[in-house]
């Protein structure tokens, strides 16, 4: 038995390719974004051997993605500008970020656009895609960011992220060795994009090695009973299933 694709009326025949390809340009856009968006919802939810502690597992992250040189898309998207002389690509660039159930790689959210668009505009979008009782794992872009606090508006709704450097925070108690509560200021710039964010906030610091040195890792996860410390370290390791995700997507399909 062999499965194949007819048109409507034609049973006794496949398809041509270039048949294919017509299709999909009558058919447009909003069919397949509504399609990807009902699947996405009910596959990317983790299973109970895809959580951490009892929380679903989620990832954020962007990444670039060279399209078809055409002026049609050049206009959209725009290129990437660099050097001197401002050379422009090949090809034009989109600028893409996905919300992803790490251990499963599979896409709860995605959104993508002009290349020159940040990718905290996109990822602020999908945040608010983000589950109750979850845990968003993120690399150190969005730390202080006006993304990171919006996870925590919703019951138990929790991030870890890698922190960019050491910042003067105040310890306010120490909860284990290289395990604190520190009251984290905001920075000046996030609270000018997004002005309903405090001036501060309590979050828990938990020092990180690794065998390029010393790194840290600021999370809403305060109870070091309920989440402990070692296991919050090992919980940021799934962030790096977004890279191979990317590089499932961007090299092997």
């Amino acid at each position: 038995i062999v499965l194949d694709i007819a048109l409507p009326g034609n049973k006794k025949r496949s398809a041509a390719p270039s048949a294919l390809v017509q299709a999909r340009g009558r058919l447009g856009a909003e069919p397949m974004q509504w399609l990807f968006e009902k699947t996405a919802r009910t596959w990317a939810r983790p299973g109970d051997d895809e959580r951490g502690r009892g929380l679903a597992l989620y990832a954020i992250d962007g990444s670039k993605l060279a399209v078809a040189d055409t002026d049609a898309n050049a206009a959209h998207f725009g290129r990437h500008h660099t050097g001197k002389g401002k050379t422009a690509s090949g090809y034009p660039l989109l600028r893409m970020v996905w919300l992803m159930s790490p251990r499963s790689r599979l896409l709860a959210g995605v959104r993508f656009g002009a290349y020159a668009t940040a990718e905290l505009t996109y990822a602020k979008e999908l945040v608010a895609e983000v589950p109750e009782d979850a845990l968003l794992i993120l690399d150190r872009l969005y730390h202080n960011s006006p993304a990171l606090l919006p996870v925590v508006a919703r019951q138990n709704r929790n991030f870890l992220v890698k922190v960019k450097k050491h910042a003067p925070w105040k310890v306010l108690r120490a909860l284990g060795p290289g395990d604190s509560l520190m009251e984290v200021t905001v920075s000046d710039e996030a609270r000018a994009a997004d002005p309903s964010l405090p001036r501060t906030y309590v979050a828990r610091c938990i020092e990180y090695r690794t065998e390029k040195g010393r790194c840290e890792l600021l999370t809403s996860l305060l109870d070091p009973e309920t989440y402990p410390a070692d296991e919050v370290r090992a919980l940021y390791h799934d962030r790096w299933e977004v890279e191979l995700g990317y590089d499932e997507f961007k090299t092997d399909m």
